[in-house]
Order: C-alpha cells, then sequence, then structure tokens
C-alpha cells in the first residue's frame, strides 16, 4: 500500500516578517508583477520525496522494471536532476516517467502523450500550495495505474465496448 512521506511545509516570509501563506496568499487578482516572479521555490521540494516514494511503492506493488535514464537537459525551462522511468511488463500498459527538475519539480509523464507537471506553474500569481501539487501528482499517477487515465484511441475505442472488468488498465 502506497505511503505518502512525511510532508514538511516550510514556512518563507515576506518583507516585513510576515509568513506567506501559499495557496491562500491573493484576495482577487494578483498584482501583475507576480506573474513574471517566482520565490521560495523550495516550497516545491518535498514533490521530489514523493515522486521517490510513489517510484518505490510501484516497484514493491507491480510487475515493472525501473530504470535510471540519464538526464537530458530538462522539460519547460527546467533542468533536469534525475530521470526515472517505470515500465510495466505488459506492452499495453504505459510506462510512467519522472523527471526530477531543478526548480524543484516534477513532470511525470504517462506512455507517449500524457504528462502531469507539479507544480503547474510556480509563479507568484499562480500561488501554489504544495499540499495540493503533492495530490494532484498521486492521483495522476494512480489514474495512470488504475487505468482511469485513457488516450485519445481509447475513448475513442470506449466509445464502442465496455473493457473487460471495467478496467482499461494492464498494471494489474
Amino acid at each position: 500500500m502506497y505511503q505518502r512521506p512525511v510532508v514538511r511545509e516550510r514556512t518563507f516570509v515576506d518583507g516585513g516578517g510576515r509568513p506567506i501563506p501559499y495557496g491562500h496568499r491573493w484576495e482577487g487578482s494578483p498584482p501583475d508583477e507576480a506573474y513574471s516572479r517566482t520565490s521560495n521555490t523550495e516550497r516545491y521540494r518535498p514533490l521530489h520525496d514523493v515522486a521517490r516514494a510513489l517510484v518505490d511503492w510501484l516497484a514493491a506493488t507491480y510487475t515493472v522494471t525501473v530504470e535510471e535514464l540519464p538526464p537530458d537537459g530538462g522539460t519547460a525551462g527546467t533542468t533536469a536532476e534525475r530521470i526515472v522511468r517505470v515500465t510495466p511488463m505488459d506492452p499495453t500498459a504505459a510506462p510512467l516517467t519522472f523527471e526530477f527538475t531543478d526548480f524543484p519539480g516534477v513532470i511525470v509523464g504517462a506512455g507517449a502523450l500524457a504528462a502531469h507537471v507539479a507544480p503547474h506553474c510556480g509563479c507568484d500569481a499562480c500561488d501554489e500550495d504544495v499540499l495540493a501539487a503533492v495530490e494532484e501528482l498521486e492521483q495522476f499517477v494512480f489514474a495512470v495505474v488504475g487505468g482511469r487515465l485513457l488516450s485519445a484511441a481509447q475513448l475513442a475505442e470506449a466509445r464502442a465496448r465496455i473493457p473487460e472488468g471495467g478496467r482499461w488498465s494492464a498494471w494489474t
């Protein structure tokens, strides 16, 4: 069973020494300058711990290969510190590729086309809460391995028939 690692939220303060309530920072629209600023990005470091725990859980729960890949320069303006691919033995199941970025964040690719980026943006205007980012990351991985993430081809097929057992996953 998956066990989320303890996520310790650090407290960061603004110029006046007041704690910044990330995830609940703005009443109404944020100031324009917040869209081009990323402050205190270390608040997202727990995403790396959660991604490592997810990789470990996948390896312990499913018949998979876990492969360290060489960092390839990164995605979305970040640098990859580590890349791990988790591939199910069933060739019809989507592999999951975890890219640990220097932002710090995590990009999880599923198969050829699906991906989840955590945090989604990270700018001060978006004001993402680390716990929400952790939950979304976990839910994406659970959706893939639970057969609840469908490709466009699978969606077209789903219109024609209901899968046996009501599951689309070959991760079982």
